[in-house]
């Protein structure tokens, strides 16, 4: 909720004055409630990335922009229930309410995801973290967490197309637990296996990779499969686009690439990867993935086939796209006999 604010100025000498206040409510109201990225918005306002992230971060301070995470009222119940049985969830969270418009959806599952997050995690805990729109808003979201190291599971990149930072990202998450950020200062994909090798032996790279076994609480995006939104394809060659399609790629989870059924697709781009692998992700005792909206739903079903994650939070809609899809599938299969 965007409101006005009486005239303040922080240690970063932003003012409150008529101008600079209704420019960080434009702004808030743009990156909180119509999911616009920090690069859309510094183009609209012909400002750098870092002015729109100072605007953001005083609207908070300032009381210009709050964020308010939903209670257990707004929660789909039902829905929550039949994903947990049907996929073996331990937690699905389903955000209740009629759909909202695609830019709208981070920032409404964020608050939630920040919202477990902080249930869930406890002192001692090696918290991972992904990338994603979602991702971005459940950090703004969160509050004081108990102290633990975060470590980020995948590196970056230059793609237009990934609203966030996945370094910047850790950072405030560590903000938030006062413990180590560790970060991979390196492209979550290279151009061949050998230049990967090289990186992963780089000191910074090689501790955070150190890291991934202790983890025990990571939170990730659902990449969809779908080049308007992912960052993935983007990165990659227009042959490997081609390959990977017929290879029938569904979704991607952390850069591990997977099939309708959940099953992994590695058509060599596993060894050019800075990421946490498949064998990894399965080793960590609690897995959230959270993402929402009606292009993620067949990424969506594909991260529950594949069992990495063990809770899931979204919205009623995808909720119910998603079972709906299942059940669909699930009678076109032939049986025995």
């Amino acid at each position: 909720m965007v409101k006005g604010s009486d005239r303040r100025a922080d240690a970063d000498g932003l003012e409150s004055t008529p101008r600079e206040t209704l420019r960080a409510a434009a702004v808030a109201r743009r990156y909180f409630l119509e999911g616009r990225t920090k690069s859309q918005i510094a183009d609209e306002f012909s400002i750098s990335r870092f002015k729109v992230a100072r605007l953001i971060d005083w609207a908070q301070e300032v009381g210009i922009a709050r964020v308010e995470v939903t209670t257990p009222a707004s929660l789909d119940a039902e829905r929550s229930l039949l994903l947990e049985r049907k996929f073996g969830l331990s937690t699905a969270l389903v955000l209740s309410g009629e759909p909202v418009p695609a830019p709208a959806v981070p920032a409404q599952l964020g608050p939630a995801t920040a919202a477990i997050i902080a249930e869930i995690l406890e002192a001692g805990d090696v918290l991972g973290v992904g990338w994603g729109k979602t991702i971005d808003a459940a950090a703004t979201a969160l509050p004081t967490l108990p102290a633990c190291p975060v470590v980020q599971l995948i590196g970056v990149t230059s793609s237009g197309t990934i609203a966030v930072n996945s370094s910047d990202i850790v950072r405030r998450v560590a903000a938030k637990t006062s413990g180590q950020a560790y970060q991979l200062p390196a492209p979550f994909l290279v151009s061949d296996a050998t230049v990967a090798e090289a990186l992963r032996r780089e000191p910074m790279i090689a501790s955070t990779i150190a890291m991934f076994p202790q983890v025990t609480k990571a939170v990730l995006g659902v990449g969809s499969w779908d080049p308007a939104e992912s960052g993935y394809i983007s990165s990659l060659p227009r042959a490997d686009r081609e390959n990977l399609r017929q290879l029938g790629v569904a979704a991607d989870f952390c850069a591990l690439l997977l099939d309708t059924d959940g099953a992994p697709v590695d058509p060599g781009l596993e060894t050019r990867t800075i990421a946490m692998t498949a064998s990894e992700i399965r080793k960590v005792p609690t897995v959230i993935a959270a993402a929402g909206g009606q292009s993620k739903v067949r990424a969506i079903l594909a991260v529950l086939r594949s069992g990495l994650a063990s809770v899931l939070v979204t919205d009623a809609a995808t909720a119910a796209d998603v079972l709906a899809r299942a059940d669909a599938s699930q009678l076109s299969k032939p049986t025995d006999g």
